[in-house]
């Protein structure tokens, strides 16, 4: 890790145009679905993506997918194991046999495919046990409007809700149960009302479990803090929210509450003139984050060095930005420890289910984290 206002190093190559896109974790044995920005989805193992070579340089994801498509790709889901996938797909059906009733539309355990555009639209998709076999043609997920594009993907569950983020600072809670499963032909529904100058830079999942923490008043959201407060940090989560220039802050998840679907959220954080909110992430005690930015700048931080401030406030600098570059990725590094602020079942799960060597990063099935550009 490094101090929180470094200038971070050039762990990443970029060739001239390129750009860090997306950062994600995984196993070797797990499936990575990559979708492009027109809502077409590809399936490669995560083993078969290279490492870099010594000049720091990636391998065109096109020629990791053996597509010719020169479309870009934004967005990086790992999926798990195929496994993984049909143990929950022998599970729904045989609850099936036993007389519950399944809908056609139903995806296995429950678990979709979230999708979410830069005009704010928004949609649930089954996550099917064939998208792990998807041909070299790939398979269109959503279609998207003219003028729209798919600029974030997750994979969720019942009862999870979902925060997304617009430029401005302002944030929209709402369950995923809210939107009806949809086939892969179908486009979005709005999922957030854009004001003027105003645009989505992501979302991030809060998982069923958290619900209940969240504050119950939606009234109590907005113009009772000043600005600049520093909160008492609790126990966690947190949302982290990192502005174009690169200051950050974590905010408690308790402070936010629910709302319908469809609204103009509230502020989360108040970027100053000129700044912008870049990536908001929910992180948990004892994770790391990876800040990386346009230029290719990576910077590893404890959580514990991200300040906790109120919704109202900007927070500190977490890294020094060169002029002309942008923070436009952060990655979020679990935590290994099985105490408080671990990481969650399904992941301590998965590394266990690749053995001994899950924890170690010279051994086969480890933990790996995979890079994608623009």
């Amino acid at each position: 890790t490094q101090a929180k206002g470094g200038k971070g190093k050039g762990k990443v190559g970029l060739r001239e145009g390129d750009g860090l896109e997306e950062v994600v974790r995984a196993t070797e044995a797990d499936t990575l679905l990559v979708l492009t920005s027109e809502g077409r989805a590809y399936a490669v193992n995560a083993a078969k993506v290279p490492p870099p070579n010594a000049s720091g340089y990636g391998t065109a994801i096109a020629q990791v997918l053996g597509t010719m498509s020169n479309v870009p790709m934004v967005a990086l889901v790992p999926l798990g194991t195929p496994a993984q996938a049909a143990a929950e797909a022998a599970a729904l059906e045989a609850a099936a046999e036993e007389g519950e009733e399944v809908q056609a539309e139903k995806p296995y355990a429950g678990r979709c495919l979230l999708m979410l555009t830069r005009n704010g639209g928004i949609k649930k998709t089954p996550l099917t046990p064939s998208l792990f076999k998807l041909s070299k043609a790939g398979s269109a997920l959503i279609k998207v409007e003219e003028g729209d594009a798919v600029g974030w993907a997750a994979t969720c569950s019942p009862g999870d809700c979902v925060l997304v983020a617009t430029s401005t600072g302002r944030v929209l809670l709402f369950p995923t149960d809210t939107l009806r499963a949809a086939g892969r032909g179908a486009g979005p529904i709005k999922g957030i009302k854009l004001g003027a100058g105003q645009e989505v830079v992501g979302m991030t999942l809060v998982p069923r479990a958290l619900v209940p923490s969240l504050a119950a008043d939606p009234g109590a959201s907005e113009g009772e803090e000043e600005a600049g407060e520093q909160v008492d940090a609790g126990s966690g989560p947190w949302v982290l929210m990192v502005t174009a220039e690169g200051k950050g802050k974590r905010v408690p998840l308790s402070v936010f509450s629910v709302q319908r679907r469809g609204n103009a959220g509230v502020y989360g954080t108040r970027p100053k003139d000129g700044d912008s909110l870049a990536v908001v992430r929910m992180v948990r005690p004892g994770e790391e984050v990876v800040l990386g930015t346009a230029r290719g700048k990576v910077s590893r931080l404890a959580l514990e060095s991200v300040p906790v401030y109120s919704k109202s406030a900007v927070g500190n600098k977490l890294i020094s930005i060169s002029p002309g570059d942008v923070v436009q990725a952060v990655a979020v590094v679990p935590s290994r420890d099985k105490g408080e602020g671990a990481a969650s079942d399904s992941e301590t799960e998965a590394a266990v289910e690749q053995g001994d060597g899950a924890a170690d990063a010279g051994s086969g099935g480890v933990d790996w984290d995979a890079m994608m550009k623009a």
